[in-house]
């Protein structure tokens, strides 16, 4: 009996990052998430497609086509569907498919809900607490099946070992993960950043990946673009340290002589806290949203911060202006045209839309600029650069490279010339 791989998505996309190992009638997949789709748009507003989710993904091309993960009743719907049900595979092999989360963003975990009811969907303690609290504030995917994992405590699916640990990404509760079988050690980076405040954090993984010698390190690849003329580069922003947000930020507020807006991503809870930190700097009253605020108020129960329409008005923001710091989303940006333009200055710090190939990015700018409201971005990259990636698997030193999660994986060119580079094709069993 021999250890197999393979991948279904990800591997020249950021994003949609779905590999499956397998050993005998036990199987592990990681991560479960959707790469960018502007079919994602039109099915979202689609009418009379209830109950038609999953079946329409499937003929959309979202989701990969993989027998046993999909329920007998959403592949009825599929014409001529050939895939074998997760109900059907459970009977032949048993109950050994699980999913593992390595954090919750959604291009690694944004298609959980379309998975069977049977297959359990792991994520770390702190993640799943995340997650817990994500779905009562209404944001899917909702996923019933969700089970947590302990770090560096490993869980046996028949004869695999899965082992996760904690890592430092701009999202709480991330980790990567370590899949062992009796002939294989397969390391899923998950996605990781070497300029955040936890760098212990990696330190110790891959220290941990290095003593334990992996066969093959799946490493994301984010950095890694095809070769590109310097001037159409778009993504050369200064990366900041994410400790140096709250000074950065501070500087930009203490400047503005009007209120300042930003838009930050709230799964970053760690940038929540950078952002309250800012606000303290410049004497400022941080105002959140209200489902952020819930977030905030989960997660920090002894720090303070105002909720929009609740403890702070529109109107007191209105009369003193430099006297507050207020979270304005994509969704909610035209409530803009409420407050006093004079002097006033928006902050995109990593938030949505992530950047220019969104089209939304654009129109967000268009709009600042018609205000009259200065726009600044701090962004603080949750992802190594080519040379933090690269020192990584130098640290490592797996017996075989695999990149991914990545435009261009054959762009990430290990510092060990001797080091071998797997770079797979989709659907191919290893």
């Amino acid at each position: 009996m021999n250890t197999k791989f393979q991948f279904h998505s990800g591997l020249n996309t950021i994003g949609g990052n779905i590999a499956e190992v397998r050993y005998g009638d036990a199987r592990v997949l990681f991560d479960f998430g959707r790469a960018y789709n502007p079919a994602d748009t039109l099915l979202s507003n689609a009418q009379g497609r209830e109950g038609r989710k999953v079946a329409d993904m499937l003929r959309l091309g979202m989701i990969p086509k993989i027998d046993g993960i999909y329920s007998k009743d959403d592949l009825a719907q599929v014409p001529d569907c050939t895939l074998v049900s997760a109900e059907e595979w459970a009977q032949k092999h048993g109950e050994n498919t699980v999913v593992f989360i390595s954090h919750l963003h959604l291009d690694h975990m944004g298609a959980i809900d379309v998975l069977a009811p049977n297959i359990p969907v792991y994520m770390s303690t702190e993640g799943a607490a995340l997650y817990e609290a994500l779905v009562k504030l209404g944001e899917p995917p909702f996923c019933k099946n969700i089970k947590a994992f302990d770090y560096e405590k490993p869980l046996n699916i028949g004869e695999i070992t899965v082992t996760g640990y904690a890592i430092d990404h701009d999202v709480h509760g991330a980790s990567t993960i370590l899949v062992e079988t009796p002939d294989t050690k397969i390391a899923h980076s998950g996605d990781i950043r070497m300029r955040g405040q936890r760098q212990c954090l990696n330190r110790n993984w891959i220290s941990a990946m290095r003593e334990k010698q992996v066969d093959y390190l799946f490493m994301e690849g984010t950095a890694f673009w095809p070769p590109r003329d310097d001037d159409a580069v778009d993504n050369k922003l200064v990366q900041h340290l994410e400790g140096d947000v709250p000074d950065v930020i501070g500087k930009i507020l203490n400047e503005a002589e009007g209120v300042v807006f930003f838009n930050f991503y709230h799964r970053n809870l760690e940038r929540m806290e950078n952002l309250r930190k800012a606000a303290d700097i410049a004497r400022r009253r941080i105002v959140l949203e209200g489902t952020t605020a819930t977030l905030a108020h989960r997660f920090f129960p002894n720090e303070k911060y105002d909720v929009l329409h609740e403890t702070v008005t529109l109107a007191q923001v209105n009369q003193n202006p430099k006297g507050y710091f207020v979270q304005n989303s994509l969704p909610n940006i035209f409530s803009l045209l409420d407050y006093i333009p004079q002097g006033s200055a928006y902050i995109h710090t990593n938030g949505i839309p992530l950047g220019p190939f969104d089209p939304a990015f654009n129109s967000m700018l268009a709009f600042l600029k018609t205000l009259g409201i200065a726009f600044h971005t701090v962004p603080s990259a949750g992802h190594g650069n080519q040379e933090e990636i690269l020192e990584i698997i130098d640290g490592i030193q797996p017996k075989t490279l695999v990149p991914w999660h990545s435009p261009a994986p054959g762009e990430m060119k290990p510092l060990n010339l001797e080091q071998k580079i797997l770079l797979p094709e989709l659907g191919r069993w290893y």
